[in-house]
């Protein structure tokens, strides 16, 4: 006996993230933000070095912006793995329908109890 193919529905079809408004304009935001904060880290010791000549000055300058970020990026790696890694999981969730489909994905961070909407 012969059964006839299953038909199934075509997937829906993804947008490309760029083709989004919103998505370009967070993008080219973070994107200037991160230079901002890239050139900050060059130019404050440079102008200390300019104006006191001490190199002296420019490495307290240094360090005293290094040490906070340090001490946070190791206290937050603590923190994001006190549960444990198999209890902590980011997942992306798509939207359900296809008629959502201009819906943004949604972010949903797993623990053993449910989820947690971010």
């Amino acid at each position: 006996m012969v059964s006839a193919p299953a038909i199934t529905a075509p997937a829906p079809a993804i947008e490309h993230p760029l083709r989004n408004l919103n998505y370009r304009l967070w993008l080219i935001g973070g994107t200037i933000s991160l230079f901002g904060d890239q050139f900050y880290l060059v130019a404050l010791p440079w102008l200390i070095l300019q104006q006191t000549g001490s190199a002296v000055a420019m490495g307290s300058v240094m360090m005293a912006g290094s040490i906070p970020r340090a001490v946070l990026m190791l206290l937050g790696g603590i923190i994001c793995w006190w549960p444990g890694r198999k209890r902590v999981s980011a997942t992306v969730v798509r939207p359900a329908s296809a008629s959502n489909a201009n819906s943004s994905p949604k972010v949903v961070a797993e623990t053993g109890e449910g989820g947690v909407k971010l």
